[in-house]
Formats: structure tokens, sequence, C-alpha cells
């Protein structure tokens, strides 16, 4: 069988070229991921930005990307494959066993498999690398890092792309292997309508899934919530993606019955091959709705995370200036804005960076103590006259007398069934470790960050860097204050428009993330027109036959094109509706009002991309078609 595997290989190269470029995109994405967030794991400076940024942004970034990919390279594989169920039935007809069929399509699968991963993790190494300059850049990283080589990364990579890979083929094969052999060259070239219900159970709890994580707001409102609900879409495509082919055989049927598309030759040809090939149509919708979903999500949610965090610092803040300077200035800055002409009260906040331990260690899982660490930040915060409202929930931000007194966010209590009166581990720069108790719980963390101390809170480490004096002034004072201020060489700004400066962010961070999630869409467009060009190329007998029938080459390309709009409208609208109800759960969850998040021009380069790839697919076969 080894050596028939080798021979089918060469014989669908092309086919087999498209799923091997596929699986070494996929390989190269979670491998750069995982070279990274080793190499933050092993900084040595445990609060240096390399060792508490970079994980958690590429772990992020690795987290959608290992979904995309175990996903992506599942339906490759399978379109693949499902295209030489002729090869397989003659298999069985000559006397094969199923098992041998299996066993067959085992080793083609794992062949192009373990081939693609070590390509794409030299890819992916140095994809990594080419990366450490914007992260630099946008501070992500400290000057000097370099990522880290080991054989962890390609080990991970082969645990999750292996399997899926190894499945994908398997579940291909399943139906042709159960065949008797004279049933099996009877096979019609046509799909089969129905789906097992092992399917349509998997669609229905996967679309049960999602609309249950829509509702996750109402249960668990804030940032946690918000998340949950736009993971939603992810649920939803892949509901689509197992009830596809019933899907695009009820909606061809429709468009089959409509006079407009019966009046052309092309147009009812287009529409019988959808719906006696829908399994082929799904494999090709389902990758670009997946890249309208998810470039809709992603960028939706952080619009929306953006907006919701400069409401609750706006709201948070009642003063009417801020000064900002160096940790040496604070105290003086502090004094000299009090004393000044129109300034009825002040407030002083400053950052640090902690280390945060929630939930306490499983005693029987020691070894994942440093795990439990969460690199955060935490406000001192010393407001006597109240000029800053963090909504409090639960206790009381006056207990906050000591460093034995913290107030916690109440996403960052959220499943861990702690609350006022329990504590929290926090460790400091300086190596010191504390263990607060929670005197209160409040709402706007994402304005004000996950942690607030009292002016005392910080004593352990004297780490406070980025303080910030809150000034309130008298009525109509505010130019004489402006004027002191100016004259004691104290640069005073607007709160409005210190609150805009700190939920913005600089553009290098937007840039960065601009430029994950394009390398996320690109990996989707490129798998959902790798996935096009081998269905069109699988269809060269089907074309012949159309031409013995005395279809014309104008009315074959007209076909094309019409299955392509198809594909394209259905992508389209798949991806909108699938991302519009985890946008809704995020703003419901985090913003006040309602703001969809949606960004109009984004969605439409999102849309112009899926018409522009499932063109392009089809027009691979304009040049094929004979008459």
């Amino acid at each position: 069988m080894r050596q028939i595997s080798l021979r089918a290989l060469r014989a669908h190269w092309p086919s087999a070229a498209g799923v091997f470029l596929t699986m070494v995109l996929a390989s190269a994405l979670i491998f750069a991921s995982g070279v990274l967030i080793e190499s933050g794991l092993r900084e040595s400076d445990p609060f240096s930005p390399t060792a508490t940024m970079l994980p958690a942004v590429m772990g992020s970034f690795g987290g959608v990307a290992i979904m995309l990919a175990v996903f992506v390279v599942s339906s490759a594989f399978a379109a693949s494959l499902r295209d030489r169920r002729r090869e397989f039935a003659l298999l069985r007809a000559v006397g094969a066993t199923g098992r041998q069929v299996r066993s067959l399509i085992s080793t083609e699968v794992m062949a192009i498999s373990l081939a693609a991963l070590v390509v794409g993790s030299v890819a992916g190494f140095f994809g990594a690398t080419a990366l450490v300059p914007l992260l630099r850049s946008s501070g992500i990283v400290e000057e000097g890092f370099a990522p880290v080589v080991s054989v962890w990364p390609m080990l991970g990579t082969a645990a999750l792309l292996l399997p899926a890979a190894w499945l994908a083929g398997r579940l291909a094969a399943r139906e042709m292997s159960s065949l008797s052999p004279t049933s099996a060259v009877s096979t019609s070239a046509a799909d089969a309508r129905t789906l097992s219900k092992g399917r349509i159970t998997a669609a229905w709890v996967c679309l049960a899934g999602g609309l249950a994580a829509t509702t996750t707001p109402i249960f668990v409102p804030g940032a946690m919530g918000g998340a949950t609900g736009a993971a939603s879409a992810l649920l939803f495509t892949t509901a689509v993606a197992l009830a596809g082919p019933a899907l695009v055989l009820h909606g061809a049927t429709w468009l089959a019955g409509r006079r407009l598309l019966r009046a052309r030759a092309a147009s009812v040809l287009a529409t019988a091959n959808a719906r006696g090939y829908s399994r082929r149509l799904t494999a090709a919708v389902v990758p670009l709705a997946l890249l309208v979903s998810l470039g809709s999500v992603q960028t939706g949610v952080n619009r929306t995370v953006a907006e919701a965090g400069a409401q609750q610092l706006g709201d948070a803040i009642a003063g009417d200036f801020v000064w900002q300077g160096s940790p040496e200035q604070a105290a003086d800055a502090r004094a000299t804005l009090a004393g000044l002409p129109g300034v009825t009260a002040v407030a002083e906040m400053e950052t640090a960076m902690v280390q945060v331990k929630v939930e306490a260690t499983d005693e029987d899982a020691p070894f994942q103590d440093g795990l439990s660490w969460e690199a955060g930040s935490v406000l001192m915060l010393d407001d006597p006259s109240g000029l800053v409202d963090p909504k409090v929930t639960e206790g009381d931000l006056g207990a906050l007398d000591g460093p034995d007194a913290i107030a916690v966010d109440s996403d960052g209590l959220t499943l861990t069934g702690k609350g006022v009166g329990d504590r929290i581990d926090l460790r400091h720069p300086d190596g010191s470790e504390s263990r607060p108790t929670i005197v209160a719980v409040y709402d706007r963390g994402l304005g004000l960050g996950g942690l607030i101390v009292g002016p005392d809170g910080l004593e352990p480490s004297g780490a406070a860097e980025s303080p910030a004096v809150i000034v309130e002034t008298a009525a109509n004072a505010q130019a004489t204050v402006l004027r002191a201020a100016d004259e004691a060489g104290l640069a005073l700004t607007p709160v409005e428009d210190s609150v805009n400066a700190a939920t913005e962010g600089g553009s290098s961070d937007s840039r960065l993330s601009n430029v994950l999630l394009m390398v996320l869409l690109a990996f989707i467009g490129i798998a959902a027109g790798n996935a096009l060009v081998i269905a069109t190329r699988s269809r060269a007998g089907e074309f012949a036959l159309l031409g013995r029938l005395g279809a014309t080459g104008r009315q074959m390309r007209a076909m094309l094109g019409i299955e392509a709009a198809l594909v394209a409208v259905a992508a389209v609208a798949l991806g909108t509706l699938t991302a519009l109800p985890g946008l809704v759960a995020a703003s419901l969850a985090m913003v006040r009002g309602f703001s969809l998040g949606l960004d109009p021009v984004f969605w439409a380069g999102l849309a112009t991309a899926a018409v522009v790839i499932a063109f392009a697919g089809a027009a691979g076969a304009r040049l094929r078609v004979r008459t």
C-alpha cells in the first residue's frame, strides 16, 4: 500500500501540493506563536515587557491560529480526498478491503503532513524572527531580544495538526471503505444529499452552543461576558460547516425555481451543479465565510473594548484637568497644584507592574504554580475627595487604608468564587510577595485596571510609575488654574483629552494588531483559494461531458461565473450573519448604550476579498474548458 500511496501522490500532485501548502502555512503560524511564547516565558526578568506582554499577545494570537489551523487543515484534506471517491471505489472493486483503503489514505495524509510540518517549522521560525522589529517598536519586547530555538514548539505543532489531519483522512475514507465493491463501482459522481445523523446532531449542538454564548452577557456582564459572546462566531461557523451541504442544497433548489435563473443555460447548469455538488461548494463557501466572520469580529471587538475603556475611564474621573510627569515630580506637583487659587480638590494616581495569583495552587498539581501567576498592573489611588469613582459593587473603597487591603475588578474574580474578605497573592518587581485582603469589588476595570490599592499599598516594592494628578476646579476658575499652573511649570491637560490619549493607544500597538490579523486573514484566504482551485481542477471530466452534450465554452464560462457569484454571496452573507450575534453580545456586555463596533470600510474590504478569491478560483478553469 505504501507504493500505491506514493504513486497516488504523484498522480494527484496538484491537489497534494495545495494541501501541502495549507499544512505548511498552518504549521508556520502555530510554530511561530509557540517560539515567541516560549521566548517570553524563558525571559529571566519576570517583570520585563518580554515576559509580561509577549506571552499574552502571542498566546491570544496563537489560540485563534490553532482553532483556524485545525479547522482549515481538516477541511483541506477532506476536500482533496473527497474528489477521489471514484479512485477509492475502483480499489474496492478490484479487491481492496476497507482497512487497506483507510491505510492508503492514512499513509498519504501522514506523508504530506510530516513533510509540511518540517517545512512549516522552518518557515515559522523565520516568520517569528521577521516579526521581532515590529514587536520591538510596539514595546512588546526589549532591545536585543531574539527568539529561543527548542524542540517544544515543533512537538506542540505536531500534537495539534497531525491528529486533525489524520482524523480528516479517516472520515473522508469512511464512506468508500464501508461500501461493497459492487455499490462502489455504481456510485454516482454527485454528492450524497443526506447528512449523517452524527453530523446533523453536531451542527445542532454547535448552533445551540453559539446561541448560549450570545446570551452570556445577561449572566456575566463585562469583558468576560463580551469575549464569550464574541466567541459564538466560531461556533456558528462550525455549525454552518457541518450543515453546509444541506444549506447549499436547499438554497440551490430555491434558486432553481426562480424564473430569472431558468431563462439561460448557464444559470440552469450552475444551480444544477450546486444541487448535485453541495459538499464541494460548502468546502469553498465555509473558508471564505470564516474570513469575513473572523475579520469582522476581531476588529469589531477591539473597537468595542476601546470604546468601553474610554467610557469607563471618562465616567470614573470627575475632575477637570490631569497632570502627568515623572515619579520624582509627583509629590511636589500635587502639593503645588493643591495650593493654586481656584483648585478645590486633587487626587493622585500611580501604576505599577505586579504578578497576580487569584486562585490557589492545586495541591494535586503543584508544578502548575508558575502558570498561576499572571502579569497585571495595580493602581495606587490617593483620593480623599472622591474624584475617582471605580463604581464599587461590593465592599467599601474607603477600607484601602494600608498595604494589606486591595480592590479587585469584578471581571478578574469571574468564575473564581472569591469576593470581599478573601485574599489574593501579589508578587512585586523587587521579589517581595504580599497577600492583601479584598475589601471592595468594582466594575470599571477596563478604564482603571484590574487592581486598586491605597496610598500605602505599593510600599513593599516602591515600584510606582506613571503618576497622574487629577485637579478639580471651582466654577469659572479653569482659565485661572491653567494660567497659574503654567507659571508654576506644570502642564495641565483636560480630562477628555487625557482619556482619549490613554484609551486610543499608540499607532505602533494598532499596527501590530493589524499585522497579526492580516496574517490570519491571509492564511484563511490562501486556504479558501486553494480549496476552490482543487474543486475546479477536479471538474475536467464534467467540462468534457458538458462539451460532448453541446455546451459551448461561453456557456461554461458563464456557468463558472454564476457559481463563483453564488459562492461569494453565500460566503459574505453567512460570514456577516455569524459575526453579528457576537458583536451585539460584546456591545451589550461592555458598552453603555449600543455600539456594534463593525467597521464598514474594513467589512467592505473583507467582502471584496471574498469575492475576488471566489472568482479567481473559478477563473483557473477557463483555459481548460474544451468543447
